[in-house]
């Protein structure tokens, strides 16, 4: 037998060695397969870089190949935030070639490596067999772990007689343990500029098991746990007595117990939304069924803080990009144009001379034949009849219903919207004074219904006679769309509404990855302070820097609709002119795309700017993000909601 077994090992050997050499080309002494871990020349693009994991954070060695503690803590990339480094691939100058390179902005990290495109295929499949097998081969020698919600196998803890009775006892399920290797740093902004730099471990546990047992056929236990369990009684502990079919007692059971009574749903309190324990047992007198209980109710306990009558509501994250769409729109350029900047008292600067008179606001639809619809034409600018144009039918909206407008300054906000809208309107004057409006009204090239209500003639022809001018197009609103520069980009939803202005805190960060986040610049500014919302304090006097809070004025903050309003048109674009971005000196490379449209009509060749206001992307949307809103609320109700699981009529 041992001759068999070692001339086994011997061909096994032998028949291994043969195969590794012709797989090298017919070299017994072969380096292809340990070279490409060592490359010759490390400062040139290699097309397929082995997937190396590391624990070196950086390295300041010339040969360094870029890899670092990413592949192994996601959280500690080196690079993560170096989003203008681009490791990429485009067409060569001789055809059929390929470059790779590896840039940050215009400048090479790497030499470009250029390859022609049939020995990248050759080279590219021998790869991909080698790794498929290495996966596969890794695949069957590990073992799956079944995941969160699996169980694990069973393991009998007691399995004997004991007399003539059996007794066992099973446990199963499984442990986690999870772990992360988290670097943060943090800036002491309130005392000094210092910096702490510190590594974080942590470790998450999670067990979920089961134990079965049972004394024979009447006794038997049975013990649940799960560490994430919504519910205290979801982990159980059960011991039940079952009779023999002729017994009185037919079932006693100790612990977690459920009453079922058919007709009684009022004996268990809380319903399916609350469990019980104690001691229950069920008799069995003839046809009559007897359940006798004793135990106490469980039920979710939950806490909120109520103060002055104000509900705390649960603190919110808003990403920059993540402002309201379809939600306000400005009429016209000349509001627009003057809307912004604030005054000194943060209030907006409007011209007397220009403000709405009458005005219709219409949303067009797909409805059959009503008589209050009308037939017209909403062009982007009424006085250009060649302009961007939505046709078709209209319906006229209600306001303080469907909407609401500023007739001095010049703008609307939609309570809905689900098509185009379309304004009909004249200009006037206003007397802040006596608070009046003119008695002229001129006209911008659009027309009212009642000039529609007039006509005579067929309905083809009576289209033809209104002209509105629109204010959203007829999908959502997007930086294609040509309603685009109309539509407010700067409000975001604070996530409640009717809101306490004593309990409104407001705070924007800078989120620089893996946890570290900065309310302050470089300088010691808080980026509240420097978005323009923090600039007084409580009394409203000027404060260098702002007190910490924001100020609490209409031009920022609709406490009615939980709103959010930075006053600025482009908040998180950096724009040296300051017309429509914002131009802190605190900003200046922090925004890396800076503002490129002067007219901010978002539509010419050479119109640039940061991509949550000028692409559709969403990749690059999220590559350019670079802030935070923090928000936490208290809002004025009747009555508190403690949440799920609470029983009617408990102390509170």
């Amino acid at each position: 037998m041992k001759s068999v077994l070692r001339f086994l090992l011997s061909f096994t050997a032998i028949f291994t060695s043969i195969a590794f050499c012709e797989s090298e080309g017919g070299d017994f002494v072969s380096i292809s397969s340990v070279i490409k871990f060592y490359p010759m020349l490390p400062q040139l693009i290699d097309p397929f870089p082995p997937q190396v994991k590391t624990l070196s954070l950086k390295s300041s060695h010339p040969f360094w190949n870029g890899h670092s503690i990413g592949r192994v803590v996601s959280k500690a990339n080196a690079t993560k935030k170096m989003r203008k480094i681009k490791r990429d691939n485009e067409a060569g100058l001789v055809d059929g070639t390929i470059l790779m390179y590896h840039r940050y902005k215009d400048t090479d990290l790497q030499l470009p490596a250029v390859l022609t495109i049939n020995w990248y295929k050759q080279i590219a499949m021998v790869e991909n067999t080698r790794q498929e097998f290495r996966e596969y081969f890794i695949k069957k020698l590990s073992k799956k772990s079944p995941g969160r919600s699996g169980a694990g196998a069973g393991i009998s803890l007691i399995n004997t007689k004991i007399g003539e009775t059996d007794v066992e006892l099973n446990i199963s399920g499984n442990i986690s343990v999870e772990g992360a290797l988290v670097f943060e740093e943090k800036d002491l902004i309130t005392t000094n500029l210092r910096e702490s730099k510190s590594w974080d471990l942590e470790i998450e546990q999670t067990q979920r098991f089961t134990i079965d047992g049972n004394i024979g056929d009447r006794f038997f236990v049975k013990i649940k746990q799960d560490s994430e369990a919504d519910f205290t009684w979801e982990n159980d502990l059960t011991i039940e007595y079952k009779g023999q079919k002729n017994d009185i007692l037919q079932k006693a059971e100790a612990g977690n117990i459920n009453l079922s009574l058919e007709g009684m749903d009022a004996v268990n309190l809380g319903g399916a939304n609350s469990s019980l324990f104690g001691i229950k047992a069920v008799h069995q007198l003839g046809p009559v069924e007897v359940q006798s209980v004793i135990a106490r109710e469980q039920v979710k306990k939950s806490e909120k803080t109520m103060e002055g009558g104000a509900e705390s509501g649960t603190p919110t994250s808003i990403n920059d990009y993540n402002f309201i769409k379809d939600r306000y729109f400005f009429i016209d350029n000349n509001f627009k144009n003057s809307y912004y900047p604030l005054n000194q008292t943060n209030n907006h600067i409007y011209n007397s001379d220009y403000v709405i008179g009458e005005f219709e606001l219409y949303q067009k639809v797909t409805t059959a034949e009503n008589p209050a619809l009308i037939q017209a034409n909403a062009f982007l600018f009424p006085q250009d009849t060649t302009s961007y144009s939505v046709g078709g039918t209209w319906v006229k909206l209600e306001e303080n219903m469907d909407y609401e407008i500023d007739r001095i300054l010049g703008y609307i906000r939609l309570n809905s919207v689900q098509n185009a809208i379309a304004i009909a309107y004249t200009t006037t004057s206003f007397d802040p004074d006596n608070q009046t409006f003119g008695a002229d009204h001129t006209t911008n090239g659009t027309n009212f219904k009642s000039v529609y209500d007039q006509c005579d003639e067929d309905i083809e022809e009576c289209g033809d006679l209104i002209t509105l001018k629109l204010l959203k197009d007829i999908n959502s609103s997007t930086p294609n769309s040509k309603t685009w520069p109309l539509m407010f980009k700067n409000v975001y939803s604070l996530g409640g509404s009717n809101i306490e202005p004593s309990g409104i805190e407001v705070e924007i960060v800078r989120d620089l990855g893996g946890g570290d986040e900065r309310t302050h610049s470089d300088n010691g500014l808080s980026y509240l302070s420097i978005f323009g919302l923090d600039s007084e304090d409580a009394n409203h006097q000027k404060v260098d820097g702002g007190d910490g809070k924001i100020d609490l004025y209409g031009s920022l903050l609709n406490l009615t609709y939980g709103e959010l309003i930075l006053p600025t048109y482009l908040p998180f674009a950096y724009d040296t002119s300051g017309q429509w971005g914002i131009n802190h000196s605190d900003l200046q490379g922090v925004l890396e795309v800076e503002l490129n449209d002067a007219d901010g009509d978002f539509s010419d060749d050479s119109d640039t700017g940061p991509a949550m206001y000028y692409d559709i992307n969403q990749d690059n949307i999220n590559a350019q993000h670079e802030f935070v809103i923090k928000v936490k609320t208290s809002s004025i109700s009747s009555s508190m909601s403690l949440g799920f699981m609470i029983v009617e009529g408990s102390e509170t």
